[in-house]
């Protein structure tokens, strides 16, 4: 019996740090209930936490997450938060895309972004944010609301964050 339990701890001791060196060694540190590796380790499925990318620049919280390390590629879905600390910028949304290797994230369905330094509000259906050059941009219609209450329409957005810079088209 004592060689059951001893045998249940050890193999439970490997496969616990199996899963965390072998995450990461990926673009995406995962911490969530639950996590499956398929496909040879090509295929993460993580569900209820956060991914945090390897260089600690952003982190997301989701109800479920789908990591395709051949391709660099993280899918996230449902009630899908993406925290910038340094840019103090949050994005909140229903379905997104990590693409690791351009360093873009896509956002699509119910979107709010807050800057957190400027008071200003952006809701849209879909955006895209560029991690490299601290651009966000969106090619559908938005609802952009700052500090004084206002209330703007837009068409098209370009927001360079860095610059604190924001171009909008089509003003309604």
């Amino acid at each position: 019996m004592k060689n059951r339990i001893i045998n249940f701890l050890v193999l439970s001791f490997f496969f616990v740090g199996t899963i965390n060196s072998y995450s990461q060694e990926k673009n995406f540190i995962f911490e969530t209930q639950n996590i499956e590796i398929k496909n040879g380790g090509n295929l993460i499925i993580a569900n209820f936490g956060k991914a945090i990318s390897k260089k600690g620049n952003y982190e997301i919280k989701a109800d479920n997450f789908k990591y395709f390390s051949d391709t660099g590629i993280l899918e996230i879905n449902g009630n899908g938060l993406i925290l910038l600390e340094k840019k103090k910028l949050r994005i909140n949304f229903d379905e997104g895309l990590i693409r690791s290797k351009r360093n873009q994230f896509e956002a699509y369905g119910r979107i709010e972004v807050e800057n957190l330094n400027r008071n200003l509000k952006i809701k849209s259906k879909k955006i895209n944010y560029d991690f490299e050059n601290n651009l966000l941009f969106s090619n559908t219609k938005s609802i952009i609301f700052d500090r004084y209450k206002n209330r703007l329409s837009v068409n098209k957005l370009n927001y360079e964050i860095q610059k604190d810079i924001l171009k909008v088209y089509e003003l309604k």
